[in-house]
């Protein structure tokens, strides 16, 4: 850009006073769509960590960037050390992580867990090593069903809850790990009740309402995943017959698809059918 500015000065010595101000003209038009001070979306995922989860609480979530968000927070401003988050392969990265981070958890799972690892290395010895599972054998699957089973088991034990985000709940449906009778709490699904987290359902978040979300690949999905536990939340506060709350989720759920529906518009590449 600035060759092209000397060369047009080089042309005609009057462009040296349009072309600042077109400069400046640029910038103040341009400035809203780039301006990040107000697109806070890992402080609001760690802040909905913060409001949903009681103290002790087991975190189960299906998506890898907000765990790897949580790690960072966790180990660089010791954000809530009291919680157990886990990618709902539980290994995420690398099998090593859990016992380094949550040495005591490790403890009370380790026969469970170190099964879980063997069999799956012995059949995918890459896996072990990155995220993803490949429950390709019934013996595998029964290892980790363990590990799941252990975990809630310590749960009970410790009156604390289990909780999973929608998509990994579903995921633990399926399987036949989970309870039918779910719990909200905040945007989790928990095992037991915490009456904390029910303010989610505003949706209250500064980044929803930039400009840099229409033409920002990222935000799909994290608003897949809002969309879900809306969802969730909708069939919750309907089943128990909270109308002010149910309300509040219908209004947030389709102020996610609105989004969604005009980000369609700017990014229709992203919304192809594979």
């Amino acid at each position: 850009m600035l060759f092209g500015f000397a060369w047009l000065i080089s042309r005609n010595t009057y462009y040296i006073y349009v072309l600042p101000l077109f400069f400046i003209f640029q910038v103040y038009v341009n400035f809203q769509k780039t301006d990040k001070r107000k697109y806070n979306v890992s402080q609001t995922l760690m802040s909905e960590i913060n409001l949903s989860c009681p103290p002790n609480s087991t975190l189960l979530i299906a998506d890898w960037t907000t765990v790897i968000q949580y790690y960072y927070y966790r180990i660089v401003e010791n954000f809530r050390p009291d919680l157990v988050v886990l990618y709902y392969d539980l290994k995420f990265t690398n099998y090593k992580i859990l016992k380094n981070v949550y040495p005591g958890f490790y403890k009370d799972i380790k026969p469970e867990y170190d099964r879980f690892i063997q069999l799956l290395g012995n059949a995918h010895p890459l896996e072990i090593y990155d995220t993803g599972s490949t429950f390709d054998n019934a013996e595998l699957m029964y290892s980790f069903l363990a590990v799941i089973s252990k975990m809630k088991e310590r749960c009970e034990k410790t009156n604390t809850p289990f909780m999973c985000d929608p998509k990994a709940y579903l995921f633990f449906a399926k399987q036949d790990t989970t309870s039918s009778n779910f719990i909200m709490s905040g945007c989790f699904v928990s095992t037991i009740e915490t009456n904390i987290g029910k303010e989610f359902v505003n949706l209250d978040y500064s980044w929803m309402t930039s400009p840099i979300i229409l033409t920002e690949p990222s935000a799909t999905d994290k608003l897949v995943d809002l969309e879900a536990a809306l969802d969730f939340s909708k069939y919750y506060y309907n089943l128990t017959g909270d109308t002010i709350r149910l309300k509040k989720a219908e209004s947030a759920y389709s102020r996610v698809k609105e989004i969604q529906k005009k980000m369609k518009q700017n990014m229709p590449f992203l919304f192809r059918k594979k």
